[in-house]
């Protein structure tokens, strides 16, 4: 009996819900008989048939085929029919179901509210009027709708209809039906506009949880209609799983970082992790898919694939939940590090022992390594460094795994690294060097490495640069001397330029961050700027880490006096020496060159030094309380250019610093401020280019600790 009031309930529970209501298409009012409702029908037929215009009271784009269908609806099955009734206008001023005037007034208004929102949301653009008219329109729908359904008045209405249509199929039992599906029927609309928007999703279904229903109805919904995004994500899941079983790790988290990871941002839209366990259960699963990924990297190069694991780890430890798989990550990220620390402390005793010619012991050294690490992740590394001395070495076994019996995500099982094994190894190497009085000196051509793939294979920081020509050469090969003697440089340190694996930012802005952080490491030792300056290598466009690659982004940096006299036969650096919190660096922020600035995203520590001299400017670490940061350097005009005037070039200057903000987002929170060329740079430096320096900071003047975005 019920069959056709469900079919159309469910017909109805989309977002044209009042589009394609009968009587909204055929002017009909709500209460209207057959008789009526025929005499319309063959008029408007009529019309159609001949090509005339036909006005039905709305300004809907509806053709023959929908008026028709509306007709059919209306006379039909009266329980069908019944179904478009509660979903458009009753106060049709011919009622006679003797209701109070304000139960067709409550629920003309939630009508009117829902069917307008709707409308709204069914255009492809919206005014700002619109849009502020929509924000207003779904709380007041569903206040609405939820105040008519409370009203026991509305169902005696729906009780009077029921009777009225006189159908022997239409009874009590109909009236339950309806009380009970009509909240879903009202909530479905905006649940199917909130899975397939993109960039509202999370904004309607915030609207959809707010709605006034049932306990637990909105979540219900959600979740189900994020039930194709689930599947999706299992899918790519399965294909990462694939490309693990191929001894693809890279691959794998390819698919999880490019294709997963967004999905599962939709799915916090739609169902997020603290309201819906089934979404927290597959961000666990997709973190041990993470997890897998760096074990097996680990397992396949060592130490070499740190930089790649200890990133998809850390993105795992913000996806997981779930305890057990909190510990797992945690237990491999400090592995990892374990590992990569030990690996590069051993690497340079070995060069120490090799450099002073005794191979013998580092043999010695290498073997009690590998007999203490056999089979586990890294000690391959060992064995390359056994076979670089001359030592035949059998094939690699594979390396231990720890496998807890917990494994939903059908992986072959969750991987945990041993951890404290490598430490120990090293420390014993690292001891028995020691105990053999050995100093660090490389290279049995008395050279050293400073730019080697990673930090770690270079030669420490404090080692002493013999002359200025052989820092000028080849880097892996730079001549190096005991730093009791006269020297002429010396390492100061190995300083991060971009992230591993990144996009290469150009080499003028790995210029500035190389000259920037080498700066910073010679305020540190309290090394004068007036005495001491650096010089520092960086990696070009095509030894740069943007993937697939395990070398690292960063940037050598030497001290030396600032005459290029020879330095005392003394360390200059210390290696050990803390840095101090307060520390503040006084930069150039407008020099000639734009790359001798400090680089985009340097922070300011004080507006009034800024205001007082842009070439002599104090900068802070962006981690400490400071004033603003540098927002960027856009070029004004081309060397070939002529003086402007004053005027022409503060416009200029200001509009290039005002898009700089703007493309950084930042909003009235914040203000940006301009520093321009004066005249002089067009005839003191006629070949430079002229640019603009821009920077920003609180409108309120708060200090800001962190990047402004």
């Amino acid at each position: 009996m019920g069959d056709p009031v469900k079919a159309g309930l469910a017909e109805a529970a989309t977002p044209r819900l009042y589009r394609r209501n009968a009587f909204r298409v055929t002017g009909l009012p709500t209460d209207a008989d057959r008789p009526t409702a025929r005499r319309l029908r063959n008029k408007v037929t009529s019309m159609l048939e001949v090509g005339a215009d036909v006005d039905l009271g709305h300004d809907l784009d509806v053709d023959a085929a929908e008026v028709a269908r509306a007709f059919d609806l209306v006379l039909g099955d009266p329980r069908r029919r019944l179904v478009d009734e509660l979903f458009w206008l009753w106060d049709t001023g011919s009622a006679t179901c003797g209701c109070a005037q304000s139960v067709h007034r409550d629920h003309d208004e939630a009508v009117r509210a829902h069917s307008r929102a709707l409308d709204l949301e069914a255009r492809d653009e919206l005014t700002d009027d619109e849009l502020d008219e929509l924000e207003q329109l779904w709380p007041e729908a569903g206040r609405l709708w939820g105040r008519a359904l409370r009203r026991a008045a509305f169902w005696d209405h729906v009780r009077h209809r029921v009777a009225a249509l006189d159908d022997r199929q239409l009874d009590e039992s109909v009236v339950d039906l309806l009380r009970d599906e009509m909240p879903v029927v009202l909530l479905a609309p905006l649940v199917q506009l909130a899975a397939a928007a993109d960039a509202d999703r999370g904004w309607l279904a915030d609207r959809v949880r707010e709605w006034p229903a049932p306990a637990g109805l909105a979540d219900d919904l959600l979740e189900r209609a994020a039930e194709p995004l689930y599947e999706e994500v299992r899918a790519h899941l399965k294909d990462a799983s694939d490309e693990l079983a191929a001894d693809d790790p890279a691959a794998a988290a390819a698919i999880v970082s490019d294709v997963v990871l967004d999905l599962l941002d939709q799915l916090d839209d739609l169902a997020p992790p603290d309201r819906h366990r089934r979404t927290a259960s597959i961000r666990d699963d997709t973190a041990i898919a993470l997890n897998n990924c760096a074990t097996k990297l680990v397992e396949t190069v060592g130490s070499k694939g740190a930089g790649n694991a200890r990133k998809w780890l850390g993105t795992a430890a913000e996806l997981a939940r779930d305890p057990q798989a909190v510990t797992l990550i945690e237990r491999n990220q400090a592995a990892i590090t374990e590992l990569a620390d030990a690996m590069a402390m051993i690497r340079k005793q070995v060069r120490e022992l090799v450099a002073l010619g005794r191979r013998d012991i580092a043999r010695r050294m290498l073997k009690q390594v590998r007999a203490r690490a056999a089979g586990m992740a890294g000690a391959e590394e060992i064995d390359e460094m056994l076979r670089d001395l001359g030592v035949h070495v059998p094939a690699p076994r594979q390396p231990r795994w720890s496998e807890p019996a917990r494994g939903r995500t059908g992986w072959d099982g969750v991987k945990r690294l041993f951890i404290g094994v490598w430490r120990a190894v090293a420390l014993l190497l690292f001891a028995a060097l020691v105990l053999a009085g050995v100093r660090w000196v490389f290279g049995d051509d008395g050279t050293v490495d400073l730019f080697s793939h990673a930090s770690s294979g270079n030669a420490p920081v404090g080692t002493c640069v013999a002359t200025e020509d052989g820092w000028e050469g080849d880097k892996r090969q730079v001549p190096s001397v005991p730093c009791e003697e006269q020297h002429w440089g010396e390492v100061l340190a190995y300083v991060p330029v971009g992230d591993n694996p990144s996009t290469h930012p150009g080499d003028e802005v790995v210029r500035q961050r190389a000259g920037y952080e080498c700066a910073w490491s010679q305020a540190r030792q309290d090394l004068p700027f007036d005495t001491y300056t650096t010089r520092y290598a960086y990696p070009g466009e095509d030894s740069w880490n943007d993937g697939g690659k395990s070398s690292e982004n960063y940037a050598t940096c030497v001290v030396h006096r600032v005459d290029n006299a020879p330095l005392a036969a003394h360390n200059l650096v210390d290696a050990d020496r803390e840095r101090a919190d307060d520390l503040t660096l006084t930069r150039d922020l407008h020099s000639i060159d734009i790359g001798s600035n400090p680089p985009v995203g340097s922070c300011v520590a004080d507006k009034g030094n800024l205001d007082t001299n842009a070439h002599e400017v104090a900068f802070a670490r962006c981690d400490r309380p400071h004033w603003g940061e540098v927002i960027g350097y856009p070029v004004l005009y081309r060397p070939e250019e002529q003086w402007p005037g004053d005027a022409a070039v503060y416009a200029a200057a200001d509009a290039a610093c005002l898009r700089a903000a703007v493309d950084l987002g930042l909003d009235a929170a914040y203000h940006y401020h301009t520093t321009w060329p004066g005249s002089s740079w067009w005839t003191d430096t006629p070949d430079k280019p002229k640019y603009a320096a821009c920077t920003a900071s609180r409108a309120d003047g708060t200090p800001v600790q962190g990047s402004l975005k």
